[in-house]
């Protein structure tokens, strides 16, 4: 099952990937595309492990499946579908105008439940009250359980502290379905670590990949970074003897990460795509005064530095193609032969705070450069406002906004 969201283009663009899916026998309800046979699932899942490319779907679509058209009874609103056998002629009966029809149709009914939605969140009391439009089902499968939501918060110093938090998204809730983000957090000597996951929406066991990765990245960088010191020198910045070393120590760790779930996978008797994760890890230690930040990224997410005011540097860049979506996982093929590339580092002054989060999260606030540092302001405040700041994390992530339904993942380290 995949929402439409996942193709994160225009509202236009959506509809048309609407029509779309449904000409080729797809079931799209209120956003939402799922299949009723094997082959067509398979196809969804293709396309969110990365498989298939976001730009390939139509010809794919074509390939793999026969088109249905279809028009909509307009008393008892049901599809009449007819299936037409091509020879040498191909018959075009007045297919535009039955598509022209349908993408009115699902605007409006896209439009009403919008509408609904608002209704319910906007207005606190109505007399009768109104049903809620969103659910919240507990997962209804007991394999591989997760918490709901989840928080941590670490004391690093009298100067740094690190809170992070994972909480299960609407869509999930609606659904009965668990939540697919984790997180990491940890430290080792002067040494502060951060990693955060997003399992891939369609993939069974997509949980235990990112809770699987988290820990095994972050293990593996305690090991090497075990009694580890920056050598000083005069220079702005560290050796490139130090550099070259970290920059080994995370190819390693995502190495190590993509191993365990390949072991994982083998007991399990899986295809190790059913674990699909992306992975954020980032550390940070100082250095002759300054904040030595480095990171690896597979996949979607943001990796942040804010250093008060307006001011936010980003680390690396989600993995994007001809559509946002197209997101990368640490088991897409060959992917190691890419992880030199996405390392990045940040050695400055004035840092107050570094974050990694999942796309449920930085997707709200976007464009980065400009809604970024009103993130950092917001948390910070909650984290600072006396309640434990892990748990005030975790109600920072409960905040509401229209289209925004996945999981929210976020691990911080920032200035007591």
């Amino acid at each position: 099952m995949i929402h439409i969201s996942f193709f994160k283009v225009d509202p236009r663009k959506q509809r048309e990937l609407e029509v779309l899916f449904r000409s080729y026998g797809f079931i799209v309800e209120e956003a939402l595309i799922h299949a009723n046979d094997p082959q067509r699932h398979a196809f969804l899942s293709k396309i969110v492990q990365g498989l298939i490319a976001i730009a390939e779907v139509p010809e794919a679509l074509e390939r793999n499946f026969t088109k249905i058209l279809y028009r909509c009874d307009q008393q008892k609103q049901k599809p009449i579908v007819r299936k037409y056998e091509l020879t040498e002629k191909v018959f075009e009966i007045e297919e535009k105008a039955i598509e022209k029809e349908e993408e009115r149709e699902k605007t409006d009914k896209t439009e009403k439940t919008l509408e609904k939605i608002d209704r319910v969140e906007q207005k606190e009391s109505l007399d009768p009250p109104l049903e809620p439009a969103w659910r919240d089902l507990p997962p209804q499968d007991e394999q591989d359980w997760v918490p709901l939501h989840v928080a941590d918060y670490q004391i690093v110093n009298d100067a740094w502290a690190m809170a992070a938090a994972s909480r299960r998204g609407k869509l999930h809730a609606h659904q009965g379905t668990h939540r697919e983000d984790a997180f990491s957090i940890g430290q080792e000597g002067a040494w502060t670590l951060l990693a955060v996951a997003d399992g891939a929406g369609s993939c069974q066991y997509s949980r235990v990949g990112a809770a699987l990765a988290c820990q095994k990245a972050l293990l593996h960088m305690q090991h090497c970074l075990k009694d580890y010191v920056l050598a000083e020198h005069d220079g702005d910045i560290p050796s490139q003897n130090d550099l070259l070393k970290i920059k080994s120590y995370l190819t390693t760790a995502i190495l190590e990460a993509i191993q365990a779930l390949k072991e994982e996978a083998r007991e399990r008797e899986i295809k190790v795509e059913e674990m699909s994760t992306t992975l954020l890890l980032v550390i940070h230690t100082l250095w002759q005064g300054k904040s030595v930040v480095a990171s690896v990224q597979v996949g979607d997410g943001t990796i942040a530095i804010w250093h008060g005011g307006d001011t936010v540097t980003l680390l690396g860049s989600a993995d994007t193609g001809t559509f946002a979506s197209e997101t990368r996982f640490i088991t897409t093929r060959q992917i190691e032969q890419e992880l030199g590339h996405r390392i990045f580092f940040s050695i400055k002054k004035g840092v107050n705070a570094v974050t990694a989060m999942t796309d449920g999260v930085c997707d709200d606030f976007f464009p980065a450069e400009k809604e970024m540092p009103v993130l950092f302001q917001q948390v910070l405040k909650v984290l600072k406002d006396g309640k434990e700041p892990g748990e005030a994390l975790l109600d920072f992530l409960s905040y509401e906004r229209r289209g925004s339904f996945d999981d929210r993942t976020m691990a911080i380290l920032f200035r007591r």
